[in-house]
């Protein structure tokens, strides 16, 4: 005779299988273990899973042939919340290693622990290979000079070691060479997941940016406790700020960000809406805020703040720790970033920031910056004021390889502080208007569409104004700069997080065609250029050093060359055109002019700079997206981590009823 003792015993197994793999994380997370065993966890969840397997396949056939279904039923039930309970946990995990958006509620840190289990047992099957050295672990695929690198990252954690007051650990940080189940960049405790070998440019040490700053994180959670719940602002930019840069470069990148509007008030930046949200202002903001508090109060007092604070206190906590207001604070990082970064403009100040290789000396690079930013500020002078129409004509080969020729056609104004651009493309458009009262951006997204503008619930014109300036500055107003070729190329630079790859490699003077010149070339030191690898140009030394010609070799290997010509006035060169041919290894890819059609010089009336002025058609007005939406993490399978809890949460209660209606009655022979 058969009995139905097997389904009880593994709906039992099941719930003690959970209980205590939470048990185990809740330990280990209050022990603060330090790279957790595999072998606890894993067993554990293979019990919980095999069993939970085991006990739906014998209660579903069971529910098939009976007898007793009453009592099957109940048993699945029962036996089933565990297993979703703990995927609906599981998933919650993922849902924060795939975001942005992260609480370090208890729930979460639970998995901290479970999580560097699960993945050390991972990283033995996807990275087999483990060097140690005194400060960390490198889990990698078989890669050359690992020793080196280990050594390298040694001296990074003891470096940081020294910014936190000289603490040190005897823990050893888990530093994976890749991304684990699809999350990569992201540190859990004594663990982190940077990147691939090669993926990333190195610097001189052989690191990638992004190896340092995960294990900058762990670095600094070696020394707190469990609890601690800091803004993401203090906890990426302590990140951040060690990740390679220097303190100067760290505050050109914040002063960088403040002038495309991209900051945010510290007091926000703290508040409800952004203490958990890891995106771009959390970043360069942070950095330099981090940097701020270990210089004007030191280690004792960033360490005291970072493991004390909390979300409804870090106003109060700020002023308990540091002696200072959150508005203080917030001015006073903001002075030392302006004092770091210096008075000049920002393609001015990354120009100075270049490296220079031999046989190009330091001294005499920054000498010629001073004689160049001198010299082309007659060039860029005129065009504080004009009124100026550009034609571009590009010819080359379609999508489908035929040849084809493409017009684009840009109006742009400026009078002083007033800025306006429209740029005609086919079958589309754009538009920017940036005044001190009003800013905005435009798109046509089709030729016989109306003008699109989005606006700002609660827009802050001075943000609105230096965001719009910005994307004028690093589109249409291009032209302006060109004779001023080494600018462009600096500004062109600014939109990479990180300049210290770019190094000054031939500096000379000579004579071409009885003209004096000066050749500067530029290179692109990263393993992986996003670029371009390097620039060359050809400056005029007897016209304030107007560019006369430049070579960009691409990060493909073809070649983008440039010939300048020019008008004069007064005694200026003034930029009236430029040719320029994509040359590839089989030969011209493509080539194009770009001329002036119309410029006038001088004031323009204020009335100009209007919607109205501006925009040829009709307007249609569109509400921006407000950061929840902006900031929102993209949708994944993990998402469904409350469909999983609800489920369970169902199915104990289903699984209840259904055992006061008999379920729970003892079991009878079968015949």
């Amino acid at each position: 005779m058969r009995r139905l003792f097997y389904l009880p015993a593994l709906a039992l197994a099941v719930w003690t299988a959970w209980l205590g793999l939470v048990a185990a994380m809740a330990v280990m997370l209050a022990m603060q273990a330090w790279h957790p065993h595999y072998l606890p966890v894993t067993v554990l969840l293979v019990i919980l899973v095999a069993a939970g397997i085991f006990l739906i396949l014998g209660g579903l056939w069971r529910l098939i042939v009976g007898p007793r279904r009453l009592r099957t039923l109940t048993c699945l039930l029962l036996g089933v919340p565990p297993l979703l309970f703990f995927t609906g946990h599981f998933l919650y995990g993922l849902k924060a290693g795939y975001g942005r958006n992260v609480h370090l509620d208890l729930p979460l840190k639970m998995l901290v622990p479970f999580g560097e289990s699960f993945f050390d047992l991972l990283t033995r099957f996807q990275y087999p290979v483990r060097t140690g050295g005194e400060t960390v672990v490198m889990i990698a695929r078989p890669m050359e000079k690992a020793p080196e690198q280990v050594a390298a990252m040694d001296r990074h954690v003891k470096a940081l070691w020294g910014r936190l007051g000289g603490v040190s650990t005897t823990r050893r940080i888990h530093w994976i060479r890749g991304s684990l189940m699809g999350i990569g960049g992201h540190a859990l405790y004594g663990m982190c997941m940077g990147s691939q070998p090669g993926e990333l440019s190195v610097d001189a040490e052989g690191l990638a940016w992004l190896d340092r700053h995960e294990v900058a994180h762990c670095v600094l959670d070696s020394f707190m406790p469990t609890d601690i719940e800091p803004p993401s602002v203090l906890s990426e930019g302590w990140a951040q700020a060690n990740q390679g840069d220097d303190e100067r470069t760290v505050a050109l990148h914040a002063r960088e960000g403040r002038e495309r509007g991209e900051s945010i008030p510290l007091r926000e930046l703290t508040g409800p809406g952004w203490y958990n949200r890891h995106h771009w202002p959390a970043y360069f903001q942070g950095a330099a805020l981090v940097n701020h508090i270990l210089r004007k109060h030191g280690p004792a007092k960033f360490l005291e703040l970072f493991r004390s604070c909390r979300p409804a206190t870090f106003a109060d906590d700020c002023q308990r720790v540091l002696g200072v207001s959150l508005d203080d604070l917030d001015a006073a990082y903001w002075v030392g970033i302006k004092q770091l970064a210096g008075e000049e403009t920002t393609p001015a100040a990354r120009l100075r920031s270049f490296k220079t290789r031999p046989p190009v000396e330091p001294a005499a690079w920054s000498a010629f910056v001073d004689e160049y930013l001198a010299a082309t500020k007659t060039l860029i002078a005129p065009y504080d004021h004009v009124d100026m129409t550009i034609e571009r004509v590009f010819h080359g080969p379609d999508e489908h390889g035929k040849p084809e020729t493409v017009t684009h056609r840009t109006v742009s104004r400026r009078s002083g502080d007033l800025m306006a651009m429209r740029a005609a493309y086919p079958h589309a458009g754009q538009a920017y208007l940036a005044t001190p009262a009003r800013s905005f951006v435009s798109r046509r997204p089709a030729e016989n569409a109306p003008w699109e503008i989005i606006d700002r619930p609660r827009p802050d014109p001075e943000l609105s104004y230096r965001g719009v300036v910005r994307h004028i500055a690093e589109t249409g107003e291009s032209f302006s700069k060109e004779a001023a070729f080494l600018l462009a190329i600096a500004a062109e630079t600014q939109l990479l997080a990180n300049a210290s790859t770019f190094a000054v490699t031939q500096f000379e003077r000579f004579t071409e065609g009885g003209r004096p010149c000066v050749r500067v070339r530029i290179e692109n030191t990263a393993t992986k250029p996003a670029m371009w690898r390097s620039t060359t140009v050809v400056l005029a030394a007897d016209e304030k050093l107007a560019a006369r010609s430049s070579d960009i070799e691409l990060h493909d290997g073809s070649h983008l060359r440039q010939e300048f010509v020019y008008d004069h006035e007064a005694g200026v060169p003034i930029l009236r055109s430029y040719h320029y041919e994509n040359v590839g290894r089989a030969g011209k890819i493509r080539d194009g002019t770009t001329t002036v059609v119309d410029r006038r010089f001088g004031p323009v009336p204020a009335s100009e700079f209007t919607e109205e002025k501006l925009l040829d058609g009709p307007v249609v007005h569109k509400l921006a997206p407000s950061d929840d939406d902006l900031y929102k993490d993209p949708a994944t399978f993990a998402d469904w981590y409350r469909a999983a809890l609800y489920a369970g949460v169902v199915s104990l209660a289903l699984g209840l009823c259904a055992g006061f209606l008999g379920g729970f009655g003892r079991p009878q022979p079968e015949a």
